[in-house]
């Protein structure tokens, strides 16, 4: 399916203001380039056009007219592109080159008629993305970015770093890659801008820090351009690519200005850095040559010295800055290390307080003295010393967490406990110590400490997610433990113990109380143990087995009713369950029982038609029901109700074979309808079917002889 064309709206060209240059030269070179590309302009060569504009920006590159020109280039560029070739990536990445023109080249407040350029060029690429499902998320601009840039379309680039950079994800590299192609445009103060951007995200990247330094150099800010000189020293690691471009840079000025000791200085630096320790003490030796007052030289040779191993000459290069300036804060600092170095811990302290006092900025002075005092102090005495000594506390919740941390990590828990105690202290919402405090009492199997530690943090800091997720995860960790000690109660028979711990599982889980249940049928409390099993089965209501237990137990307490229901529900969600079966059968067994118990009363207090009604509602249930047919066989007989009783008696034998009574019975109804032959047959039946003799097989061979001569004959009438 051809997607739909949209027209884009080609806008008119910007009024053209010649750039005015002092070198009259560059001027005209600008000019050349600017005349040839009106030129392709005016014939729709805007591809030549372009490149002409572009040179003319690059010879001047605050030339508005040069600019204006290239912006209408590309614009009616992208309108050819887009409504005639159909090339629609074409036409979306010269708008993307005309808005970084428009936009991102300058910080000059556009004009009305740059404002109204940029809001239609923001449109046409809003429709054209949106037509072509092209995704605008941050990520996706971060990757179309960089192609572009890989395939040298700066301008097209630039304009999606832009967009990209609204996140905080890529903003960083975004800017960076900004200040990257503002250089490659000279258009140096953006870059500048750019840059700084880059560093508001991470100011610790040491590449960046000299990209800033060299721009900021090369446009005469050399002190802000050293800042970021020293910033890209302190945080290169050593790399030595930095190492080398700082070299290049301070050999280029040393060349240029060799009397420069902060050149020298800097440079000796660098070679400090690269492990060339004999260059970089000449560096400082000529450094300090040309101004022996400036202590940032011979603080260098100090480190020189101190990096060596060479203590004496570094204590003699510390003091000599301390003798003149005795409250320099980083010479305390470098001779407090040298102490340590040399074991002479005690001094060395002293000095790190004295670099504290004078400095609180020196930002490994504190962590280096806590992990010296750390290795020559108890926790109890640091403890005190940290809450004595303002320099050390100041209310630093960190120092408190970190040296708890430090404790807690080495297996030193009870001694964690009083640091993490007192970083919440002194910081109420330090996520971080309220959750290792609570590891620790785990670890020390203090479970309720844990959970009043976190329910704490829970009432400081009701929605904070991290806190919540631990203490679920806390709560669930203490209750699988816990049902795995009451597990063990109840296998070793201590039944009491284990209905303790499975109460302890909280919440309540389908596990535990079916554990609760296990422990009361124990101990033969079949109430209490239903009443658990029966919440297991609310928890749980696929359970056959649960559903099995409660109607076994309910069965065992004469509870008929409950008990034939849940074996129900068993039978239900498992029709395979033999067991539940076996109750159902006994249930009804039981419930018929009772039902010819009752008919039997009735019978013999002569309630015949009372009798009949129940045996017939069990044989209608049971229709294999021997004693039924028998028993309504029987009042049948007392109603003389003989040819209907026959029948029910040969059900009740042929349900039950041990009952031979019944063809008795069955013989003497026939005599009673004078039906001889058949009743000569069930006799001789009955007989066969009784070995022992008995009144009722004495008065059967009696007939069976009265009756002899209907053995033969045929029915009697």
């Amino acid at each position: 399916m051809k997607k739909q064309i949209i027209t884009i709206v080609l806008l008119a060209a910007l009024t053209a203001i010649p750039a005015i240059a002092a070198d009259e030269q560059l001027n005209w070179a600008a000019n050349q380039h600017y005349e040839t590309a009106q030129n392709y302009f005016k014939n729709s060569e805007y591809t030549k056009a372009i490149d002409e504009y572009k040179k003319a920006l690059r010879i001047n590159p605050n030339g508005f007219a040069e600019r204006a020109g290239l912006i209408n280039s590309y614009l009616a560029r992208s309108a050819y592109f887009h409504d005639q070739a159909q090339e629609y990536d074409l036409a979306l990445n010269d708008l993307r080159c005309a808005l970084f023109f428009l936009k991102y080249y300058t910080d000059a407040t556009p004009n009305a008629q740059m404002q109204s350029a940029i809001q239609v060029t923001e449109e046409n690429l809003a429709m054209i993305m949106k037509h072509q499902n092209i995704s605008t998320a941050p990520k996706d601009r971060f990757a179309t970015a960089k192609q572009l840039r890989n395939s040298g379309n700066f301008a097209a680039a630039a304009n999606e770093y832009m967009a990209a950079a609204a996140d905080r994800t890529y903003a960083k590299e975004s800017y960076e890659a900004l200040g990257d192609i503002a250089t490659i445009f000279k258009i140096e103060p953006m870059a500048i801008k750019y840059y700084a951007e880059s560093l508001k995200v991470n100011d610790l990247d040491a590449n960046v820090h000299l990209k800033i330094a060299k721009l900021l150099d090369s446009n005469g800010a050399s002190q802000a351009a050293t800042t970021h000189y020293n910033y890209a020293m302190a945080n290169c690691n050593n790399s030595s690519d930095i190492l080398n471009s700082l070299e290049k840079i301070w050999l280029e000025k040393i060349t240029q200005s060799p009397n420069d000791a902060e050149a020298q200085a800097n440079l000796g630096a660098v070679y400090q850095r690269q492990g060339n320790y004999q260059m970089a003490l000449a560096q400082y030796q000529k450094a300090e040559n040309l101004n022996p007052t400036n202590i940032n030289t011979r603080l260098n040779m100090g480190t020189l010295y101190q990096i060596q191993e060479n203590y004496p000459m570094a204590f003699a290069a510390y003091d000599s800055i301390l003798q003149i300036y005795p409250d320099d804060a980083h010479a305390h600092y470098y001779k407090a290390q040298c102490l340590k170095a040399i074991g002479n811990t005690d001094l060395a302290i002293e000095e790190y307080k004295t670099a504290l006092s004078l400095n609180g900025n020196i930002k490994t002075a504190k962590s280096e003295l806590l992990s010296l005092l750390k290795e020559t102090k108890t926790p109890q005495q640091m403890f005190e010393y940290m809450r004595n000594d303002t320099l050390l506390n100041a209310n630093n919740a960190d120092s408190y967490y970190m040296m708890a941390y430090d404790l807690h990590t080495n297996g030193k828990l009870n001694d964690a406990i009083v640091f993490y105690n007192e970083a919440i202290r002194q910081d109420a919402s330090y996520t971080d110590a309220y959750i290792n405090l609570a590891q620790v009492y785990k670890q020390l199997k203090q479970y309720e400490n844990a959970k009043a530690v976190l329910t704490q943090a829970r009432n400081v800091m009701p929605s904070n997610q991290d806190i919540q997720e631990y203490y679920a995860s806390l709560d669930s960790e203490i209750s699988h433990i816990t049902y795995h000690q009451a597990t063990k109660s109840f296998e070793a028979g201590n039944y009491q113990k284990a209905i303790e711990q499975f109460s302890a599982v909280q919440p309540q889980t389908t596990e535990s109380l079916i554990g609760l249940a296990a422990c009361y049928q124990k101990i033969e409390d079949y109430n209490n143990a239903i009443a658990y099993y029966k919440k297991a089965f609310l928890s749980d209501p696929k359970n056959a087995e649960i559903a099995y237990y409660i109607a076994m137990l309910s069965f065992q307490q004469d509870n008929t009713i409950e008990a034939k229901t849940f074996a129900q529900k068993a039978l239900d969600l498992n029709p395979a369950n033999t067991q539940a079966k076996e109750i159902i059968v006994s249930i009804h067994a039981g419930e018929t029982a009772e039902k010819l118990n009752a008919a039997i009363d009735m019978y013999d207090a002569q309630k015949y038609d009372s009798a009949l009604s129940i045996l017939n509602e069990v044989i209608s249930k049971d229709s294999k029901n021997s004693n039924a047919y028998f028993y309504r066989a029987m009042i049948k007989d007392a109603k003389k109700m003989y040819a209907e009783a026959i029948p029910d008696y040969q059900k009740a034998y042929d349900n039950n074979k041990d009952l031979t009574i019944s063809k008795y019975s069955m013989a003497v109804d026939y005599d009673n309808l004078k039906k001889y032959k058949e009743a000569y047959n069930e006799f001789k039946n009955f007989v066969a079917l009784t070995p022992q003799d008995n009144e009722y097989t004495k008065y059967a061979k009696g007939r069976i002889n009265d009756l002899k001569e209907y053995e033969n004959k045929g029915t009697a009438q």
